[in-house]
């Protein structure tokens, strides 16, 4: 039987940051692709990916994982070592190698012990505090570490680190197009949930309506406090 802790470590991110690094501030964008399934193979197929398409690639590789009700061992050192692999042909890309962080909680998930899901935890938490201490201005670092907050155990003490990322890529420093802003307001509005915030919650879903972009301002409109 699983460890509850162990699941609520993971949840179920949808993590589809991608940087453009042509900006100052790197905007995180969402895939757009009706065919993710199609996309994740045409992807998988090139031998040389674009610095752009390996950080889809951990995108998707990440879901895939995340999905996944149960993982064997063998499983979860494939995903890593996939990630990795990834993060290694990007030349070290900060989004990717914020993916791979991340991924620490799939690990912790699929532990044996709470210790060592406790241990996994904090190990992906550290590595994405330290990347986003170096790469500040990485929209996708942003997003990354504030959806991995957003699903880990209040316990850890991570629920206003989501509030500040998203908080951060929603400032005049990103300047997000419709569609990505309502990505990250959607977000932010299910964190408020998940902490009890509804005069914050209120505002957000307000503005995340007035945006009438889909699907998150549909997906906010079922949220409830």
């Amino acid at each position: 039987m699983k460890i509850p802790f162990k699941r609520a470590v993971a949840g179920a991110m949808l993590l589809v940051s991608i940087s453009i690094s042509a900006h100052a501030e790197s905007i995180p964008t969402v895939i757009h692709a009706q065919d993710v399934p199609t996309l994740f193979a045409s992807l998988s197929e090139k031998t040389a990916p674009n610095a752009e398409e390996l950080r889809e690639l951990a995108v998707l590789t990440f879901i895939e994982a995340a999905n996944a009700p149960e993982l064997s061992k063998k499983d979860v050192k494939r995903y890593a070592n996939k990630l990795q692999a990834l993060a290694d042909a990007s030349g070290g890309d900060p989004e990717v190698e914020a993916i791979r962080a991340t991924f620490y909680g799939i690990q912790a998930r699929e532990a044996r012990s709470n210790m060592d899901a406790l241990l996994l935890a904090k190990k992906g938490i550290s590595a994405l505090d330290e990347l986003v201490e170096e790469h500040p201005d990485n929209g996708g670092v942003l997003m990354q570490r504030g959806l991995s907050a957003l699903y880990a155990p209040s316990f850890l003490g991570r629920d206003g680190v989501f509030v500040e990322d998203f908080s951060a890529l929603l400032s005049d420093r990103f300047a997000l197009p419709p569609v990505e802003r309502g990505y990250v307001l959607f977000n932010l509005l299910k964190g408020y949930q998940k902490i009890g915030d509804a005069e914050a919650g209120t505002t957000v879903k307000a503005e995340l309506q007035a945006l009438h972009v889909t699907p998150w301002s549909g997906l906010g409109a079922d949220l409830s406090f």
